[in-house]
């Protein structure tokens, strides 16, 4: 306020036109004073105590509470600004809850009241748990009187509004059940029509009562078991027979005699259904809808077939199978002759309950037709009345087997089962599936069938020596005659070319090194390849005069006598 007074005297003289300008900080004459309270007072804002500024975080806008007169008195605190000051609480002294004053009080009511509400014994409050929202019965007019809402605990309505207080709390110090039963067991154990205990009604009073009274009580028996129709009307004793004890919620429990003295139909002998909601409704037994499907479906005939044309016999259930009945049409049907031709007795596999003609034959049940077969005249296969065609193709076709010649079936041994190399759509194009009675590789992949095969129906041997036995004895190179070599050529020949062949049974090894060479190298003598030189061609001409072969004897005069030291063929 100081500051605001120098500044109002230095304005008024630069307004009446002084020469010098007054500095509203004389003292500080750099520095510029703060526009609020709290710029220049906080040091006496931070050291009040009564009450604690700081500590109780009151505002810093000190003109709320003070005026530039003096700092005291202050005038108004606006107390709502922290907690509004009602009743009672407006006339107290402030040290009454402000005991601290660096301490905010508590807001709760209990925050002051916790012994009060300790105290208080009617109603006890500790005991029966009332809640310590002050607020909830009082008011700070006055403890007392007090408003109790009991519909925080429980509502209060019916005669429970007028009853007195001591009726349900008996105890002070215990609080009251909430359930029904809690206070009215004794009414529940007493009540005889219904008898509540026996018959097992339950304990929850409001299902079938009100707190307006016991008396009248509506029972809604829907919840055991719905009325309808019939039901509606009946004496309650019809069905709770026996005092104490629940009736089934069955039909046939009540009505048993019903079912077993019932003759059109004879429920008992043909073994209906005990389910009576089946057929029946609780409006009336008659006229009663029975529900053929679960037994057996009507449709097409069977619609309007006459019942006793299935139920001849009074309680006996006609069968559910076709035959069961339709046998005779079965054994009468001569086209084609059911019986004769064993036709399966399961007629709805061609038939249907739409009438017996036009009958659908599904014959892939006994054999598919494809391909041609499919525009076959019938009679080419069931050339004689009853006589069941045989399911393989030589069945049929066994001439057309024995008359082919190109390849000669029956004499080259061909396999009967057409099926290997032709199909339905027809005969040819045939696919001859070679592989099934010899290989074919290498250069027989690429060779005309008839180099081998040259005479029709002559099966040819399946060892390479059956038809190459001329090449053999014409080899030359080696002989393979006078060498005694095996007839199984796969032992050094494969079917990519006769050469070049590998010998492996060859005692000398020669798949490598020096020795790696032309069977005659060696081999100087073509008709007798088991004579061999190894000092042929200047390999291994060396003299007995050789420091390594002194004294060795019969080496000029013996062509192979290397091997008998060098059986390796090596220099050791």
């Amino acid at each position: 306020m100081r500051n605001l007074s120098l500044f109002v005297v230095w304005l008024a003289l630069a307004l009446l036109g002084g020469c010098q300008s007054v500095d509203p900080h004389p003292a500080q004459p750099d520095l510029a004073a703060p526009f609020t309270c709290y710029g220049c007072h906080q040091n006496q804002y931070t050291a009040t105590t009564l009450p604690a500024h700081q500590s109780l975080g009151l505002s810093t806008t000190c003109e709320e509470c003070h005026t530039n007169v003096a700092w005291k008195p202050a005038k108004g605190f606006a107390h709502d600004a922290f907690w509004p000051l009602t009743g009672a609480h407006a006339t107290v002294a402030c040290a009454k809850c402000h005991a601290d004053p660096a301490l905010k009080p508590p807001k709760a009511c209990i925050g002051c009241h916790q012994a009060n509400y300790d105290a208080t014994t009617a109603p006890n409050h500790k005991l029966s748990g009332t809640p310590t929202t002050c607020e909830g019965c009082h008011s700070t007019a006055a403890w007392k009187p007090a408003v109790l809402n009991h519909d925080l605990f429980y509502p209060l309505v019916g005669k429970h509004q007028t009853a007195a207080c001591a009726a349900c709390h008996v105890d002070p110090a215990l609080k009251p059940p909430k359930v029904c039963a809690g206070c009215h067991q004794a009414q529940y154990d007493t009540a005889t029509a219904p008898n509540h205990k026996v018959t097992g009604i339950p304990t929850a009073c409001e299902t079938c009562h009100t707190p307006v009274a016991w008396k009248p009580a509506t029972f809604d028996h829907a919840k055991y078991y719905p009325l309808v129709g019939k039901h509606q009307a009946a004496a309650c004793t019809g069905c709770h027979t026996a005092l104490g004890v629940k009736p089934a919620k069955t039909c046939v429990t009540c009505h048993l005699v019903d079912y077993d003295a019932t003759t059109t139909p004879n429920h008992k002998v043909d073994g209906m259904s005990k389910a009576c909601e089946a057929c029946h409704t609780p409006v009336g037994w008659k006229p009663a809808n029975l529900d053929h499907d679960p037994f057996y479906p009507l449709t097409g005939k069977h619609k309007t077939a006459q019942c006793a044309g299935c139920h001849k016999t009074q309680g006996v259930a006609p069968p559910k199978t076709c035959a069961g009945c339709h046998q005779a049409n079965y054994d009468a049907t001569t086209a084609p002759n059911h019986k004769v031709d064993g036709i399966p007795t399961t007629c709805e596999s061609c038939h249907s309950t739409a009438a017996w003609k036009p009958a659908t034959l599904n014959h892939d049940l006994f054999y598919p037709l494809t391909g041609k077969h499919k525009t076959v005249d019938c009679t080419a296969c069931h050339q004689t009345q009853g006589d069941k065609p045989p399911k393989t193709c030589a069945g049929c076709h066994k001439a057309k087997y024995d008359g082919t010649t190109n390849p000669n079936h029956a004499g080259a041994g061909l396999s009967t089962a057409c099926e290997t190399c032709h199909t339905t759509a027809g005969w040819s194009p045939a696919s001859f599936e070679h592989s099934k009675y010899w290989v074919l590789t290498g250069k027989h992949t690429a060779t005309a069938c008839g180099a081998c095969h040259k005479t029709p129906g002559v099966k040819l041997p399946t060892d390479c020596n059956g038809c190459h036995q001329a090449d053999f004895k014409a080899a030359s190179n080696p002989n393979h005659v006078t060498l005694g070599l095996p007839t199984a050529c796969t032992t050094c020949h494969t079917t990519s070319a006769w050469t070049p062949a590998a010998f492996p049974s060859h005692k000398f090894p020669i798949s490598s090194g020096k020795h790696k060479l032309a069977c005659l190298t060696c081999h100087t003598t073509p008709s007798n390849f088991k004579l061999f030189a190894c000092s042929t061609a200047g390999c291994h001409s060396v003299s007995n005069t050789n420091s390594k072969h002194k004294g060795v004897s019969g080496y000029s005069s013996a062509p192979t006598a290397c091997v008998k030291c060098h059986p390796n063929g090596k220099g050791d």
